[in-house]
């Protein structure tokens, strides 16, 4: 840019703005590392960065598998609504999900858009395959308390 901007002022202001943008990009990418996928004694907490935070508890959820899927949509969280009236909520990364996780019954769950009734959640995962085993190994923790 400097090469081919003549004007000292219009040099300094895309000096500056390169500067934030890749600022900006950088603290994106940082916000990925640092909110990751949770898994705690309450339930599930999947996370998109700073901007998305979906709690999912224990009592509700019936199974989790690792299960690769591609998306139709670059949205960070999107609905689906099946034809029998389910509804998922798919929480994708480069339009892929790696973890399905199953719902016992229609759950209210809060969205970074407002409250669903979904029937599952999609989400992608780094180590989808570790997160699903610990997973597993919290629900069977729990089954005993169920009954």
């Amino acid at each position: 840019m400097h090469l081919l901007l003549p004007w000292d002022a219009v040099r300094i202001v895309a000096l500056v703005v390169s500067v934030w943008g890749l600022l900006w990009m950088v603290g994106l990418l940082a916000s990925l590392k640092v909110y990751p996928h949770l898994i705690d004694d309450t339930g599930l907490r999947i996370r998109y960065g700073t901007t998305t935070d979906i709690r999912v508890p224990w009592e509700a959820v019936a199974s989790v598998t690792a299960r690769r899927r591609s998306v139709p949509t670059r949205r960070h969280v999107e609905l689906e609504h099946g034809d029998d009236g389910a509804t998922v909520a798919n929480v994708a990364v480069m339009k892929q999900t790696r973890v399905d996780v199953e719902l016992r019954r229609p759950t209210a769950i809060e969205l970074p858009d407002g409250t669903e009734e979904l029937t599952g959640v999609r989400f992608y995962a780094d180590d989808a395959r570790g997160l699903v085993a610990t997973a597993r190994e919290r629900l069977a923790d729990r089954e005993p308390a169920r009954r």
